[in-house]
């Protein structure tokens, strides 16, 4: 009933178990430009998804903002979002030595399709069966903060 916000919601059975995928997104498509907006408050960090690979690396006091979880036939995908006060090279600099330390194969990742500021890198374990992304740019909120969008398909 409000002509400033719209969203989605996207729901779909899973074909090889009892699983059902919700997925939810709301946006304030405008609003009263006299509105003030409060300044930012970084929210309680919110629970990895079950099954998320604990051998991944989490930036220090990075709070953990969303989250996605999907099951498929041959990987199940995560994307874990994440908001540091660093800098994009400061942070992906951490990620690269990390997972080189842990014997992954690290490579630059391609720029975020968004047309951001933003960097990224790609990561595989030595067997190959998860691999994924990271990507850190300015965090639109407040600039002090740097988002980090972890995305991985494990398919052990």
């Amino acid at each position: 009933d409000d002509a400033d916000v719209s969203g989605i919601f996207l729901v779909a059975d899973s074909t090889g178990g009892d699983v059902t995928t919700i997925f939810v997104s709301v946006q304030a498509v405008s609003g009263a430009p006299d509105a003030g907006i409060g300044a930012f408050e970084p929210v309680a960090s919110k629970a990895l998804p079950e099954g998320f690979p604990s051998e991944l690396p989490h930036y220090p006091d990075a709070i953990v903002i969303e989250t996605v979880f999907q099951k498929g036939s041959d990987a199940n995908t995560f994307v874990a979002s994440y908001i540091a006060q660093a800098n994009a090279s400061k942070v992906l600099d951490r990620y690269r030595s990390e997972l080189e330390d842990a014997g992954w194969t690290v490579g630059d990742g391609p720029a975020p399709e968004d047309g951001s500021d933003g960097q990224a890198l790609t990561f595989e374990n030595e067997s190959g069966d998860v691999t994924g992304n990271v990507i850190a740019a300015a965090f639109a909120e407040d600039e002090n903060y740097t988002r980090i969008d972890v995305q991985v398909r494990d398919a052990r």
